[in-house]
């Protein structure tokens, strides 16, 4: 039996599209240990932000392993669940632009690294250490993105 992973996404950005956002990512480990992950862009929206999350998460695992990724979008789950295959097997016409650059990247992750992933949606806010984690750490890297905006503006 294959060890599992488990990944905990989550996305922030509060005035979408076009404004400071975050991603962040809980990763259990098989061996129980705890890896996070936070980031941010200055000008984005929140499914970008989700997308991310999950791509930077793929890009952590291991190759050939199994793992949940669990996201409380399950706009975005659905979306990498059905229809990326549809959209490689079309020649990725009719994606948005700016959500090409993640589609593929997770595609071309999921296939190069031979890893089963399994897409799981929770409620957002609902007591679950993994999501609340997530989301703290996407609520980071959000106000981190601020910050920089701030800064940046102020020269």
């Amino acid at each position: 039996m294959q060890l599992m992973f488990f990944c905990y996404t989550d996305g922030a950005c509060k005035k979408s599209p076009g404004a400071p956002g975050g991603w962040g990512v809980f990763i259990r480990t098989p061996e129980g240990v705890p890896v996070e992950m936070h980031g941010s862009a200055i000008k984005t929206d929140s499914e970008a932000m989700e997308l991310t999350a999950i791509v930077e998460a793929l890009k952590w695992l291991p190759n050939q392993v199994e793992a949940t990724v669990f996201s409380d979008s399950r706009t975005i789950l659905e979306i990498c669940e059905k229809r990326i295959p549809v959209l490689r097997r079309n020649g990725w016409k009719n994606v948005e632009p700016r959500y090409l650059t993640h589609l593929s990247a997770i595609d071309e992750l999921q296939t190069s690294k031979e890893l089963k992933i399994t897409w799981t949606w929770l409620r957002s806010h609902n007591g679950n250490a993994g999501n609340e984690r997530a989301d703290a750490l996407a609520s980071q890297g959000a106000r981190e993105a601020k910050v920089l905006l701030e800064t940046s503006a102020q020269r």
